[in-house]
């Protein structure tokens, strides 16, 4: 990392298919003091993309090797790391908070002071992106020193799960949400591995708080969309939501016309997307 911080501590080198490569571990605490961990691999540019993974995944699943491989191909720097509760990440699943990971990426993002940054979310992932991106220009507005921050220089968003605790959780029956409230406690079966877990009431609580589609924002930066039309966990209407908020920003939404919500047989044309916005950043850094 451009290293703003004690709390990074040097790796080990490993080989690459396209070339060698220098991995270095680090881990940041949000306020909750949560050690979250990651890693960082260094690019040819300034310019680093940051993988922000989605719901019980991680760093280790599919999508983040891809993109870090594809990264390593093309000479990005590439962040990966896991959300709090998440992967090699401390926590238990069942204590996970959207406030929290929404933390954990802020810290993430302020180890990258005056850095040009490319964010590429996936499903949950991809809404504390934009969570995290709002906060950012807020404070920037407020005390005009961009360069204490890092500096957001694009976004790709795979199949958005935006304000997904109140879209998913909170849309249980009311029998359920009445239960859940007097166990405190609810027990849940994965989407896609049918593995049970179990979320607090209190996550639901802090979740719905949170919501990247209440208000438009103003998004300096450009902002690409993939979402399946068969998407069978996020509705793609939540996408076009999103896009029509703030129709001053450069949003665009790519319907994938036989998509679902993974969207794992579409990484290749995601990448293409990633490789124009890191080319366009680097036509900006030049000019």
């Amino acid at each position: 990392m451009t290293p703003h911080s004690s709390r990074t501590r040097g790796g080990k080198r490993r080989a690459a298919k396209a070339r060698p490569f220098r991995q270095t571990s680090f881990s940041v605490y949000p306020p909750d003091g949560t050690r979250c961990r990651g890693t960082y691999c260094p690019g040819e540019s300034r310019l680093v993309g940051i993988h922000v993974h989605g719901f019980r995944s991680s760093s280790a699943h599919r999508k983040a090797q891809f993109f870090l491989e594809h990264a390593l191909q093309n000479g990005y720097g590439w962040v990966n790391f896991d959300l709090p509760c998440h992967g090699r990440s401390e926590g238990r699943f069942r204590d996970f908070r959207v406030s929290n990971a929404l933390d954990a990426l802020l810290e993430l993002l302020a180890q990258f002071r005056g850095t040009p940054v490319m964010l590429l979310g996936s499903s949950m992932g991809a809404w504390l992106a934009m969570l995290a991106a709002q906060v950012m220009l807020k404070k920037a507005a407020r005390s005009r020193a961009k360069a204490r921050a890092a500096t957001i220089a694009g976004a790709v968003l795979i199949a958005p799960a935006f304000d997904f605790f109140r879209h998913y959780f909170q849309n249980q029956p009311p029998e359920v949400l009445r239960q859940w409230r007097r166990d405190g406690v609810r027990d849940f079966t994965d989407h896609y591995d049918g593995a049970p877990y179990q979320l607090d009431y209190a996550a639901l609580e802090d979740g719905v708080r949170h919501s990247a589609l209440e208000r438009a924002a103003r998004y300096d930066f450009p902002i690409r969309i993939f979402h399946g039309a068969r998407d069978e966990v996020v509705p793609l209407e939540l996408s076009r939501q999103f896009q029509e908020l703030s129709p001053e920003a450069d949003i665009n939404v790519r319907v994938i016309k036989n998509g679902g919500h993974s969207l794992d047989a579409h990484l290749n044309l995601i990448a293409a997307e990633v490789d124009n916005l890191f080319a366009r950043a680097r036509a900006t850094a030049a000019a």
